[in-house]
């Protein structure tokens, strides 16, 4: 009774696990006759057929035994999708310039110029005089004499817009106060429940100068 053959399930033939050229670009798989069925692909129930060795491999023009040479359409494969790749990377980096948003341009309103007005030119100079008087003085001083009920005595009283000093020829009657601490009544002047009184050499009224004094108001000498 016939049956197929279990080493080539029926083909009659066995892979060798080689590669054969066929032509320049082409392989196939090396195949010799099964020795299961000997080449029919059907065997005998209960009988094993004994088929001869296989051929050794073929020999080339050189003496060579007819090897199988390596895959060349794998690498140009992997070239070609390597290629790509480059391709598809460079792509991308020269399109990111022309994603970037554009600026927001915010128009900037006008600035105002601002104009200096210079001040009126007068023609006719101005005295040293003129200037000395328009400018306001920082202190003034006045010769006076304090009145004593058995003496007298004699000094410069100087006036500024912080307080009053008095420098006597007597020392122990000198003494420099703050404007805050002096108080006007009348004619005299009440420093630490003190009176004070002076006469003024330059023949002014002394009220109109300890009053003028007290509102901040600094007169020349000459004023009258």
């Amino acid at each position: 009774m016939r049956i197929t053959c279990p080493d080539c399930h029926g083909a009659g033939t066995q892979k060798t696990g080689q590669r054969v050229q066929v032509t320049e670009d082409t392989y196939t798989d090396e195949t010799v006759p099964c020795t299961g069925c000997n080449g029919q692909g059907w065997v005998e129930d209960g009988i094993t057929p004994v088929l001869p060795p296989p051929p050794p491999p073929a020999k080339t023009s050189d003496g060579g035994s007819r090897l199988p040479k390596p895959r060349r359409a794998k690498g140009w494969l992997l070239a070609v999708g390597l290629l790509i790749l480059v391709g598809l990377f460079g792509y991308v980096l020269n399109q990111q310039p022309l994603l970037k948003p554009a600026p927001d341009i915010v128009a900037e309103a006008p600035r105002p110029e601002s104009f200096v007005t210079a001040p009126p030119a007068t023609d006719a100079p101005q005295s040293a005089d003129t200037l000395k008087r328009s400018a306001p003085p920082m202190q003034v001083v006045y010769m006076v004499t304090h009145k004593h009920r058995l003496r007298d005595c004699h000094g410069r009283l100087t006036f500024s817009r912080e307080g009053l000093r008095f420098d006597s020829d007597e020392p122990q009657d000198s003494f420099a106060v703050r404007r805050e601490d002096v108080t006007i009544e009348g004619d005299a002047l009440r420093i630490r429940d003190k009176m004070w009184r002076f006469e003024f050499d330059d023949g002014v009224r002394v009220e109109r100068i300890f009053q003028d004094w007290k509102a901040g108001t600094l007169r020349p000498v000459s004023a009258p």
